[in-house]
């Protein structure tokens, strides 16, 4: 299946299974209490997730052949969307270019959001750029849990960047993963980082804080 739609209204409730599918244009979806899941898919712009009480998970993403390699957009910017659940598994993603990302997570806006990476590898097909960034997480309010494990993500000389602290008590805890690449903030901001279950974290380039 193609998909080309701009927006898409769940209702409340609801469970929807989408595989072996390519979204070919900007998705936005809107929705209360659902659980949507994606599996053996091609996501080639950008997903706006939008809603609260949500259960999002993508398995088995398909790596995307279009350039730049800048794969998908979680979450929404300006709406609260608070108490949902994005899961990404058993996926490979590549980045191609300078100034792409494989994943942006963002939901600056929303409280109690987790966001899970699972036995999956995120790699920087271009590594000599500082500029490159293989996984970018921005947090919301508050109580926001970020979650990688048994993963990979190298993003070489270019960085991992983390925005969690607008109020406090987000966090972003590695479990049997490896991670390479700086660590980037915004200035004056902290991050509550852990790396656990033999979890390594190589800093590399002139990021790392």
């Amino acid at each position: 299946w193609d998909i080309w739609a701009r927006t898409f209204n769940e209702s409340s409730n609801s469970k929807i299974n989408i595989e072996d599918t390519k979204i070919l244009a900007d998705l936005t979806i809107f929705g209360n209490s659902n659980t949507l899941n994606f599996k053996n898919s091609e996501i080639q712009f950008n997903m706006s997730l939008n809603g609260s009480n949500n259960t999002y998970n993508f398995d088995n993403l398909v790596s995307s052949d279009k350039i730049p390699k800048t794969l998908i957009v979680f979450g929404g910017n300006s709406l609260e969307n608070n108490n949902n659940t994005t899961t990404v598994s058993n996926t490979i993603l590549n980045t191609s270019n300078e100034s792409s990302f494989d994943i942006l997570y963002l939901n600056k806006s929303g409280s109690n959001n987790t966001f899970n990476i699972i036995n999956s590898t995120f790699h920087d097909d271009n590594p000599i750029t500082a500029n490159d960034s293989a996984l970018i997480v921005i947090s919301g309010a508050s109580g926001s849990h970020n979650n990688v494990t048994s993963s990979t993500i190298n993003t070489g000389n270019g960085y991992i960047f983390l925005d969690l602290t607008p109020q406090g008590g987000n966090s972003f805890i590695t479990s049997n993963s490896t991670l390479t690449g700086a660590i980037m903030a915004e200035i004056d901001q902290s991050s509550t980082i852990g790396l656990t279950d033999n979890s390594i974290w190589n800093l590399t380039g002139e990021k790392s804080a």
